[in-house]
């Protein structure tokens, strides 16, 4: 195939999916205008609708009513209730750097965590090295604690608990 006058710009889908109910003109009118923004060639009198159609427009004059806040005239000071000190006034600043805000983040240093002590805790202690330092350092830290370890019936002593690990009865209790 010799390069030539027809050769591929980009690859266009003019046709809907089957069980879309897109309508097809729509979407056929939509593939001609990728087909010209992509640098194709398009014969737009051949495409319906090319001859344009009427719009009826209103027969009266249109309203030449400004809607533009004047200068010096805001919202308040037309209100007669408002004195003249209160009231906005619009003024254009000359220097062009106070047109603009610029917004910007100052970085701050996180404030350090409140320590609280006195809290209760229930520890389930599983005879491992984690479970020994974790209560050593709450007992360090003065806290409450009440520790929980498998036995083989329930029983309390001070704030240690022995509970059947299987026995449901037990951790009701």
């Amino acid at each position: 195939m010799s390069a030539g006058k027809y050769d591929p710009l980009a690859v266009i889908s003019a046709g809907r999916p089957p069980k879309e109910a897109d309508d097809d003109m729509a979407r056929a009118l939509a593939a001609a205008g990728r087909i010209w923004t992509a640098g194709g060639e398009i014969d737009w009198h051949a495409l319906p609708g090319s001859k344009g159609r009427r719009v009826s427009l209103p027969t009266y004059a249109f309203a030449k009513e400004r809607h533009w806040i004047e200068p010096g005239k805001g919202l308040l000071a037309e209100t007669a209730e408002v004195e003249a000190d209160s009231a906005i006034h619009l003024t254009r600043s000359e220097n062009l750097d106070d047109w603009f805000v610029t917004k910007r983040w100052n970085l701050a240093p996180v404030p350090p965590a409140e320590v609280r002590h006195g809290g209760l805790w229930l520890l389930f202690h599983g005879g491992d090295p984690v479970s020994e330092a974790l209560a050593r350092l709450l007992a360090e830290r003065r806290e409450t604690v009440a520790i929980v370890r498998p036995g083989d019936n329930f029983s309390k002593e001070n704030n240690e608990y022995r509970v059947a690990p299987d026995s449901v009865e037990d951790f009701e209790t």
